[in-house]
């Protein structure tokens, strides 16, 4: 199982307040994913990805813009993408963090971070493949 919680949503699985998480964020993912037995993508500004093994990556893709309702819709389609395709479930959830920041980077140069929403980024997507 591959989860993809923003800060706010972590606070409510965890009882963490955002700000505790804020300030712990690769232990709370890890923690998390270990207590579950689960993949754990937590995002902010640099998402979190994490295995029950302990494994974590640090996604630096990606851009304030995303923020936004539907991005992790697209996030989630993605990393289902990949599962689809044969990948390996962290992998999935890595490579589908990575480009889904890519993307979000690319729908920012041509909207802007302040008007971006979900459609933009998945115009990116399309024109991309």
């Amino acid at each position: 199982m591959i989860l993809t919680p923003h800060l706010g949503e972590m606070s409510r699985l965890t009882g963490k307040t955002v700000g505790e998480i804020q300030l712990e964020l690769i232990e709370t993912a890890r923690a998390y994913s270990q207590k579950m037995g689960v993949i754990c993508a937590m995002k902010d500004a640099r998402t979190v990805v994490a295995s029950p093994d302990g494994n974590v990556y640090i996604n630096t893709s990606g851009n304030a813009g995303m923020a936004t309702g539907g991005s992790g819709d697209l996030l989630a389609g993605m990393i289902g993408a990949l599962l689809a395709e044969g990948m390996e479930p962290y992998e999935s959830a890595c490579l589908g963090v990575y480009l889904h920041g890519r993307y979000g980077d690319m729908a920012k140069e041509r909207y802007g971070a302040r008007t971006m929403i979900a459609s933009d980024l998945a115009k990116i997507i399309r024109e991309t493949e």
